[in-house]
């Protein structure tokens, strides 16, 4: 008796201690899951060395002051209530300093008398501004204060509030909720599609409880790393129930078929894992290393990313594999109760037409994929996190209110050696003359570089600190454009010009173009990994040098066909949300491309190549566009219910892929497994192909005749 069978026989028969085992591991990680910390900033995965990471660092080991992160605009008050104001929101325990029009002029002289563009930049006719510095943990909760703080000082007030903080609040509200609807979409999805494919009402529940299980132990094992990007929170859970019920499906789709030959439940079951557990650990490991490959990346949303989807799959294997077994063998007499008769049965017409468009379609293929790779590699990326708030959401709406009365506004901080007033006071003078500067604020400017520091006393703390001297650069930019990212690079000519290397530049468009610049050359070494990685698990499992070929080509060009779209359509791709759908169209459409080849080798030993490819689609139809139209319903689900534009994005574009992918699949794998038929055979071992013989031409001519 081969190894794994006797591990299945042990399993099975001890069902009742891996059914605990698993319950109990849930149980535990459910408590891990909260203790999970969730970052929503993607410039704290920028390498360690990268240049904005570096200025930050040495910033927070020098400076206890931060740089404004937030602004509140209020309407409806008078120069008295906004003083007022000021203390109130200097009290607020999550606020560290507030700044109005107050600190830099003096408040006894009328405003007609003042600086006038000074006073533009702080108030209109409308109302008043003022600069926050909040924590960088600030809450939806903490942001409603502010604004309740305006109510209760001022009655009748308005208040507008936007900024790094407040936007990463509302991105943490808006992915728990996002989370939520798309985790019940997937759901109902999953029990209509699997309800209509099974022949009992009970097998997709039965799923559902293996697959959902896996997923709440993924998440709480999340716990060894720390925490988490607010992009791998948001599509681990939908991506590992997704990927996994692939698995599922084939365990299922066989356990039909050896209940018909086995009466016995525990032999037909046995059967089951057996017969399911090569064509799973091919699908499993083709996607674990698929997924794995993004932790060569260096960009450290892709380690982050790869490490828990990598950890997702290696659970679902183990939680179908052994748990989804003994679950079904459990509740066998209450799947009896509930069974149907299956509403899908084998696409025999459907695989007509598929052999029969298969040349053609192969020829549109080898046209069109060679247009698309191109098309592909020519769409624009947007590499921030501009898209992860609608232009409906509230925050977004906020910070276009404030914009249209002030401008967009942008703060860099750049550390300079201090004491060298004659190179800082240069660097400023240019930085002023920048047409897209709004402020400059140094110690020279300020105080005076004349004033000794130790006179100043706590006066200018935020500017000069440790071994540097802060500037303080205020931008009329916002959003991510070639105009930033130009501005980025004339702003270190101008410092490196004074000081060589020996500055340190940071800010939000800063480390934009730092993510932009490393994710960009990661690129290239992700996509060589991974189809590597992939072809050299294909190759063990399938023991064939040619099909590992046949199945990337084809698995490519859908891919490729899919991301040159935003380019004809003249729109730009989220770098983040491209690995996503890139990770997981490979993994689907590889598990899909295998569950196809392992029907046809299968049939191939029985009858010729045109009709094993024939069979195979028939066969694998049902658990096929099961599996695939889950995933594209699903993330239908999520472009339409989203309230994040990278989602809705991913939505459609994994919606988008699948599609493709199953066109390629069943239109032109079948095909290419025909024509290369002799080809597999020679480079593949042990296939036993049919070999057409005189004895079996004359039983072909004898039913044909019958």
């Amino acid at each position: 008796m081969p190894v794994i069978e006797k591990v299945f026989r042990f399993c099975l028969k001890h069902r009742k201690a891996v059914i605990t085992f698993f319950v109990v591991m849930a149980v535990f990680n459910i408590f891990c899951i909260a203790q999970v910390k969730v970052n929503t900033s993607f410039n704290d995965y920028l390498p360690k060395d990268s240049p904005s990471t570096v200025a930050l660092n040495v910033m927070d080991d020098n400076f206890d002051e931060e740089v404004d992160n937030a602004r509140v605009y209020v309407t409806g008050i008078d120069q008295e209530q906004a003083a007022e104001l000021d203390k109130q929101f200097a009290e607020l325990g999550f606020v560290i300093d507030s700044k109005w029009l107050g600190d830099s002029l003096d408040p006894y002289v009328p405003l007609e008398m003042q600086d006038e563009q000074k006073v533009a930049e702080w108030k209109d006719d409308d109302g008043w501004l003022f600069q926050l510095v909040v924590n960088e943990t600030l809450t939806t909760d903490q942001v409603q204060e502010l604004k309740s703080t305006v109510s209760s000082v001022c009655d009748g007030a308005t208040a507008a509030v936007d900024g790094d903080a407040p936007t990463n609040a509302e991105v943490d509200t808006v992915a728990d909720s996002d989370m939520s609807k798309i985790l019940l979409i997937a759901i109902a999805v999953v029990l209509l599609f699997m309800g209509l494919a099974t022949k009992s009402f009970l097998h997709p529940i039965i799923a559902l409880g293996a697959i959902g299980i896996a997923i709440i132990i993924n998440m709480g094992t999340n716990i060894v790393q720390g925490e988490v990007s607010s992009t791998t929170q948001l599509v681990v859970a939908v991506l590992q129930l997704a990927v996994s019920m692939d698995y599922s499906i084939v365990l299922l789709t066989n356990f039909e078929k050896m209940s018909r030959s086995e009466p016995d439940p525990f032999e037909a079951m046995i059967a089951t894992m057996v017969k399911s557990f090569p064509v799973i650990l091919a699908s499993a490991c083709v996607t674990f290393f698929g997924f794995l490959s993004l932790v060569l990346m260096r960009f450290l949303i892709g380690v982050d990313m790869g490490v828990v989807l990598a950890k997702g799959i290696f659970i679902s294997f183990f939680a179908i594999m052994f748990l989804m077994p003994c679950l079904m063998y459990v509740l066998r007499r209450a799947c009896e109760k509930l069974s149907h008769k299956s509403l899908l049965g084998k696409a025999r017409g459907f695989s007509r037409v598929a052999m029969r468009v298969g040349v053609p379609a192969l020829v549109v293929l080898v046209i069109v994929a060679p247009i698309a790779f191109t098309a592909e590699d020519m769409t624009n990326f947007s590499f921030g996190s501009n898209d992860l708030l609608s232009s409906e959401n509230q925050v977004s709406q906020d910070s276009a209110y404030i914009e249209e009365k002030f401008g967009a506004t942008e703060t860099w901080a750049i550390l300079v050696p201090k004491g060298e007033w004659d190179n800082e006071n240069a660097i400023v003078a240019n930085l002023k003359a920048l047409p897209e500067t709004k402020s400059v604020t140094s110690y020279s400017t300020m105080v005076g570089s004349s004033i000794p520091t130790e006179v100043t006393g706590s006066a200018a703390k935020s500017l000069i600190s440790g071994d540097y001297s802060r500037i303080v650069l205020t931008l009329g930019i916002t959003g991510e454009n070639d105009q930033a990212y130009e501005l980025v690079n004339e702003v270190r000519s101008i410092c490196a010009e004074q000081y060589g290397d020996t500055y340190y530049l940071t800010g939000t468009s800063v480390a934009t173009s730092d993510v932009k610049d490393v994710a960009m050359s990661d690129a290239p070494t992700v996509k060589i990994a991974s189809a590597v990685a992939i072809g050299i698990v294909l190759l063990i499992m399938l023991q064939s040098l040619s099909l590992p070929l046949i199945l990337l080509l084809a698995i490519e060009a859908s891919i490729w066909i899919n991301f040159s779209v935003p380019y004809f359509m003249g729109s730009s791709l989220n770098y983040i949300g491209y690995l996503v759908v890139d990770a997981v169209q490979v993994g689907a459409a590889v598990d899909y491309a295998i569950i196809l080849v392992h029907e046809y080798l299968g049939v191939r030993k029985k009858m010729p190549a045109r009709q094993a490819a024939m069979e195979s689609i028939a066969r694998a139809a049902t658990p096929l566009f099961t599996s695939s139209g889950i995933l594209m319903l699903a993330t239908l689900g999520v472009y339409f219910v989203s309230a994040c534009p990278i989602d809705q994005q991913l939505g459609i574009l994994i919606c988008r892929g699948i599609f493709i992918a199953d066109v390629i699949i069943f239109a032109v794998l079948p095909t290419l497994l025909v024509l290369f038929d002799r080809v597999i055979d020679k480079t593949s071992r042990r296939l036993d192909f049919f070999k057409p013989t005189k004895t079996n031409s004359a039983e072909k001519l004898s039913k044909s005749d019958a």
